[in-house]
């Protein structure tokens, strides 16, 4: 009777590593995310490895989530392949990674711990049933900037210094946030305060790159300032209705000057 090499535990990120320098050039990637928590552990793993051109297949409720999360819909934008993620009704696979040799079915998405399949035989078979699954499965109709559009475009209309306060909110989503994901336009908000921008800027920028609609940047600019982190004044900066420019309360700039923006980002955004 045939034998199949056992499964092993492996991090996932080293697994996504190893499959990216195995000679398999053009081979297809499936990621198979039918949770939210699914989504952010191999997105997360995938922008660690820098690996391009994943056929994400999922839940259409999931996918929805996870693109309006940052920054997982940055991450998923980074990492999808066209013609972007396509959706079934209902996921017939656990979260699982199929890459050119090798299968991983994550197993703790908390500290993306995954179980890496060797076999040819069972490679074979769930990579078969994944190509079918995205044959059959439809378009969606997500438009997701990736991280490094993300970035290019802050820096470009905001700043370097507003680029590297995207980059902080990041790096508090993975190391502090319980599923991994930031309230990405209150970040943005905080760091136009923090740098004393004008709100209809950020707003615009927030808006171009999908992150939420102008009416979402006027909320979180009223709950911020609810909190006592953010304020704002009016300018007249051309003839007719006055712009409002950003500003750190009292409080919250003592703390951004001892701590940095990521702390008010942990604080307000989590």
């Amino acid at each position: 009777m045939h034998q199949e090499t056992p499964t092993h535990v492996q991090d996932l990120e080293q697994f996504v590593t190893e499959q990216s320098t195995d000679d398999h050039t053009g081979a297809a990637w499936y990621a198979l995310c039918p949770t939210l928590s699914g989504a952010v552990t191999i997105t997360r793993a995938l922008d660690a490895a820098s690996t391009p051109n994943v056929r994400f297949l999922g839940g259409g409720t999931a996918l929805r989530k996870a693109s309006r999360r940052f920054p997982v819909g940055a991450r998923l934008g980074e990492a999808t392949a066209d013609p972007g993620p396509r959706v079934v009704e209902a996921c017939p696979f656990p979260t699982t990674l199929v890459g050119p040799s090798g299968v991983a079915v994550v197993v703790t998405a908390s500290d993306a711990q995954c179980v890496s399949v060797a076999t040819d035989e069972r490679h074979d078979r769930l990579r078969a049933g994944a190509e079918r699954a995205w044959t059959d499965a439809d378009d969606t109709d997500l438009s997701v900037p990736s991280l490094d559009t993300l970035l290019g475009t802050a820096e470009r209309e905001l700043g370097p210094a507003f680029r590297e306060a995207v980059e902080t909110a990041v790096q508090v989503a993975d190391s502090r946030s319980p599923d991994g994901t930031v309230d990405g336009v209150g970040a943005a908000l905080l760091a136009a305060a923090a740098r004393e921008r004008l709100f209809r800027d950020v707003s615009r920028w927030a808006t171009h790159q999908g992150l939420a609609s102008g009416a979402t940047c006027s909320r979180r600019r009223g709950e911020l300032a609810e909190a006592d982190a953010v304020v704002t004044s009016e300018e007249a900066t051309s003839p007719g209705r006055p712009t409002l420019r950003c500003h750190l309360t009292d409080a919250a700039r003592r703390r951004y000057e001892s701590e940095g923006v990521g702390a008010l980002i942990a604080e307000h955004c989590l």
